[in-house]
C-alpha cells in the first residue's frame, strides 16, 4: 500500500489565446466509454538537479496546449443534446505529489488500485461539463523516480491522439518544436449523404452468449473473480509459433500480432472448457487513419477506431492448427478497407441510440475476447529532457462486484449465459473489471479485498429480504461494511430491500401484493440529488420500469432520499448520501426475461392464470425506460464522487483490533458508549461465529445503520466456542452499539 501527499493542483490553461467555439465530434468518439482512459509512465533518477523541473513542465504543458486547444476544453451538449467539445481553453488538471515509496514497490506494473493513486480522481459528481478532459499527476519517489500519471477523456482522443500530444509536450520540454501539428476538423469523418452502409457490421451486434460447458459447471463451486496477469513472451516463442503457422505449406506470411492473437484466442478456449459449438468473437481494436482512402491527413486528432471481429466455433479453433486460427484473424482485419470502414461510419449514423453500441465487459468477457496491441504506438517517446521512461502501461481502474443473490433460470442461462451476463449488459462498461459473488451459495468476497471495488450491485432474488438464512444476514454485514466504507452500491429489487434492512429499515410484504408488469414510477420533484441526471438536458417527471416483486421497503433509514415512487409502492427508488442507491424494479430487464418469470410463477401456481395474462397483457402497451433514463440513474451514481484514498480508508477500518479473540470489551467510560451504563459488558462477535453458533437461537437479529453487529451477553453465559468467537474488525472510533439486542 502506499500513501501520496498531494502538494499542489494547478489549472494550466494555453499559453495564448486560441480559437472558441463548438466543436464537432464524430460518431467514433460517441460509441468509447465516455470516461478518462489511464495510463503512468515511470521514470528513473538521471542524477540531475532539476530532474522533472516542475516549472519546464507547466510552461511547456501550457504552450502544448495551444495547437492542441480542444484538450483544454469542456464536454458540453449541443441544442438535439448531441455531446460536443466546448473550445473555452478553461484548462487542463496538473497535480504534483510525493511518496515514501520506491518505484520496485509497483513490482512487474501490473495493473492495480495502488496504480490508480498515482493518477487524479475525476470529480464525477458534476456534470460532464465542468471535469477537465485531461488530468495529470507527477508523483516524486523516495528513490528518486518519477510517476506521470495521464487520465485522458476517450471521447476526446483515442491512443494514438492521447500519445501525439503527450508527446509533444516532452519535445516541448526539451525545447523542440511541434513535428506533426494536430489536425482538428473531424467532420472528414462524418456519414455519408444519405448514409448507405453495405456491410452486416457484425462488429457492433451483440456478442456470442457463454454455454454450458464441463468447465463452466465446475466454476459454479466458487467465485467468478477477474484476475490480473503479465505473460512476457520472448522473441524465441514467438519465432516458435510462427514456425508453426508455416505448417501444411503455407506461404502466407502472418504478422506478429495475427500469430499471437491467433495463439491467444485458440488457448483460451481451451482454458475455459468450451464445448465444440460455443461461438466465440474476437474484438480487434482497429487504427482506420491509414486504411481510409484517402488517408486521414497526419495528426488527426480525435478517435479513429474501427473493430475487425473474426467469429468461430471454437471447436474449430481447438481442433485445428495455429495457421487456420491466424487467417481468421488475418482475413478480418483484411477486411477492414475503406469501402467497409465508410460503411461503418453510414450504419453508425443510422442508429437511433449510439449509447447502446458502448462497449462493456459484457462485451468481451466469456465467451469472447478483446485483444488490443500498443506495439504500433509511441509509448516510449515521452522523453522530457530526463530520458525516456522505463515503462508506460495502461490502468484498468474500475474494479466492481455483484452480489447475485438467484440462480439461473435454465431460461436466462440459456438466452443470456446467466444473470451476471444480463446485469454486464445492461451496466457495464469498457475497461471495467467485473466479479461475480453467489452469495446465495455462500460465496463472499473477502473484507480484505473489498478496497479494491469500486462498486458493488446486488442483484434480485426469489427469497425475502427480511429473511433470517444466513447467507441474507451474512449479506447483511457485508453491506453494512460497506456502506460504512462510504463504498458504492446499487441494488435492485431485493437488492433495493436488503439495503434498507441492513442500514436501518424495515422490509415486509407489499401491502397491495404482486406487482408484475411495466409500472410508471413519478420522480420526486426538487429532490436533493438530481445531479443522479446530471447528463440529461431535461430531468423527466416519470419513467416506465419492469417490476417483479411481492416484497417492499416499510421503512427507509435514517439519511434515506426516496427519489421515485408510484401507486403500487411508496419507495421505488433512494438514494443515501451519495454511494447507496436502491431500484425496486428491475432496469437490467427485457421484456422476454420477464415473460419467462411470469410462466414459471403460474406454472407453480405462485400466481393465478389470469393475473398472469393481464400483467403480460400491460407488457405490450409500452417499453420500458432501459436504455436511456434509468441507466442514467445508475451511472449517475458511478459519476457521484469516490473518496480519495479508499486504501488508507480500509486500513483504518480493519487496521486496529479493540479486541482479539476471547478477549473481553467493556469499559468504565461513559463517554465512550453514551448509550449504555457504566457496568455492562459488551461482545463484538465474529461474524461467521454469529452464524455458525448463534443463528440458532435469534429471534430478531438487529442490524443497526452504523455498520456494526453487537450481541450483548454476559460473558459468564457464553460458550467457550462462543467465547473464541469475540472479535473485532472495526475501531473505536467506528464502533457505536446496539442495546437490548434480543436473543
Amino acid at each position: 500500500m502506499i500513501f501520496i501527499e498531494v502538494k499542489e493542483s494547478t489549472m494550466v490553461r494555453p499559453a495564448k489565446d486560441t480559437a472558441q467555439g463548438k466543436l464537432w465530434i464524430s460518431n467514433l468518439d460517441l460509441i468509447v466509454p465516455g470516461r478518462h482512459i489511464k495510463s503512468v509512465y515511470f521514470y528513473r533518477p538521471n542524477g540531475s538537479s532539476n530532474f522533472f523541473d516542475a516549472s519546464v513542465l507547466k510552461e511547456t504543458l501550457s504552450k502544448a496546449l495551444v495547437p492542441f486547444y480542444p484538450m483544454a476544453g469542456r464536454l458540453n451538449r449541443d441544442e438535439d443534446g448531441r455531446v460536443e467539445i466546448n473550445c473555452n481553453a478553461e484548462g487542463v488538471l496538473l497535480v504534483e505529489a510525493e511518496t515514501s515509496s520506491v518505484i520496485d514497490d509497483f513490482g512487474d506494473f501490473a495493473p492495480s488500485v495502488e496504480l490508480n493513486q498515482l493518477i487524479p480522481l475525476v470529480d464525477y459528481s458534476c456534470d460532464f461539463s465542468a471535469y477537465p478532459l485531461l488530468v495529470l499527476q507527477v508523483t516524486r519517489f523516495k528513490c528518486g523516480g518519477i510517476s506521470l500519471g495521464v487520465g485522458m477523456q476517450h471521447n476526446v482522443a483515442d491512443g494514438m491522439s492521447g500519445l501525439h500530444f503527450i508527446n509533444t509536450w516532452s519535445d516541448m520540454a526539451r525545447g523542440l518544436s511541434v513535428s506533426i501539428p494536430p489536425f482538428i476538423d473531424r467532420t472528414l469523418l462524418r456519414a455519408r449523404d444519405p448514409p448507405n452502409p453495405s456491410f452486416r457490421h457484425i462488429e457492433y451486434r451483440a456478442p456470442p452468449s457463454m454455454k454450458t460447458s464441463l468447465q463452466t459447471t465446475k466454476s459454479q463451486s466458487g467465485p467468478d473473480t477477474t484476475s490480473v496477469a503479465m505473460f512476457k513472451i520472448t522473441r524465441d516463442q514467438l519465432n516458435i509459433l510462427k514456425a508453426k503457422s508455416k505448417d501444411g505449406g503455407n506461404t502466407v506470411n502472418y504478422s506478429t500480432y495475427e500469430i499471437l492473437s491467433a495463439h491467444v484466442w485458440r488457448s483460451s478456449c481451451k482454458a475455459r472448457g468450451f464445448l465444440d459449438d460455443q461461438e466465440t468473437k474476437m474484438y480487434i481494436a482497429t487504427n482506420g487513419r491509414s486504411r481510409l482512402h484517402p488517408p486521414l491527413p497526419p495528426g488527426y486528432f480525435g478517435n479513429v477506431l474501427f473493430t475487425a471481429t473474426p467469429v468461430a466455433v471454437s471447436g474449430d479453433l481447438m481442433n485445428n492448427d495455429l495457421m487456420y486460427v491466424a487467417e481468421k484473424v488475418h482475413d478480418a482485419l483484411m477486411r477492414m478497407d475503406d469501402a467497409y470502414l465508410r460503411s461503418a461510419l453510414d450504419y453508425l449514423e443510422l442508429q437511433p441510440d449510439l449509447t447502446a453500441l458502448v462497449r462493456g465487459a459484457h462485451t468481451f468477457r466469456c465467451p469472447n475476447i478483446k485483444i488490443t496491441s500498443w506495439v504500433q504506438l509511441p509509448i516510449h517517446d515521452a522523453d522530457f529532457g530526463w530520458g525516456p521512461p522505463i515503462f508506460m502501461g495502461p490502468n484498468d481502474d474500475h474494479w466492481r462486484a455483484e452480489e447475485v443473490a438467484v440462480r439461473d433460470s435454465d431460461y436466462v442461462k440459456k438466452a443470456y449465459g446467466g444473470y451476471f451476463n444480463v446485469f454486464l449488459k445492461a451496466f457495464a462498461e469498457e475497461r471495467e473489471q467485473w466479479d461475480l459473488f453467489r452469495v446465495v451459495d455462500g460465496e463472499f468476497p473477502a473484507m480484505d479485498d473489498l478496497h479494491k471495488y469500486h462498486g458493488f450491485v446486488i442483484s434480485g432474488s426469489p427469497s425475502d429480504a427480511y429473511g433470517n438464512e444466513i447467507w441474507i444476514l451474512k449479506l447483511c454485514f457485508l453491506l453494512q461494511t460497506l456502506d460504512a466504507m462510504e463504498k458504492k452500491a446499487l441494488g435492485i429489487c431485493f437488492g433495493h430491500q436488503v439495503l434498507c434492512r441492513a442500514l436501518g429499515g424495515k422490509v415486509g410484504k407489499a401491502y397491495g401484493g404482486w406487482d408484475l408488469g411495466l409500472r410508471k414510477i413519478r420522480i420526486v420533484e426538487d429532490f436533493p440529488l438530481r445531479r443522479f441526471f446530471g447528463s440529461l438536458e431535461e430531468i423527466p417527471p416519470s419513467l416506465t420500469i419492469i417490476e417483479c416483486h411481492q416484497d417492499e421497503v416499510w421503512e427507509v433509514p435514517l439519511g434515506t432520499e426516496v427519489i421515485a415512487f408510484s401507486e403500487h409502492t411508496g419507495v421505488e427508488v433512494f438514494v443515501i448520501r451519495d454511494h447507496i442507491l436502491g431500484i425496486q424494479g428491475h432496469p437490467e430487464y427485457t421484456k422476454d426475461i420477464l415473460y419467462n418469470i411470469i410462466d414459471r410463477l403460474a406454472n407453480d401456481d405462485s400466481i393465478n392464470k389470469e393475473f398472469a395474462e393481464a400483467a403480460k397483457s400491460r407488457m405490450e402497451i409500452d417499453e420500458p425506460d432501459r436504455k436511456s433514463l434509468l441507466q442514467e440513474i445508475v451511472r449517475g451514481l458511478q459519476r457521484l464522487r469516490f473518496w480519495e484514498d479508499n486504501a488508507r480508508q480500509l486500513a483504518t477500518f480493519i487496521g486496529t483490533r479493540v479486541a482479539k479473540h476471547g478477549q473481553l470489551l467493556e469499559t468504565d467510560n461513559p463517554n465512550t458508549f453514551p448509550l449504555f451504563n457504566q457496568s455492562s459488558h459488551y461482545y463484538l462477535w465474529d461474524i461467521d461465529m454469529i452464524f455458525a453458533e448463534v443463528h440458532d437461537h435469534v429471534d430478531e437479529l438487529m442490524v443497526h445503520p452504523s455498520g456494526n453487529y453487537l450481541l450483548q451477553r454476559s460473558f459468564e453465559a457464553c460458550t467457550e466456542e462462543q467465547k473464541m468467537g469475540i472479535l473485532s474488525m472495526i475501531t473505536k472510533k467506528e464502533l457505536q452499539l446496539v442495546n437490548n439486542l434480543s436473543w
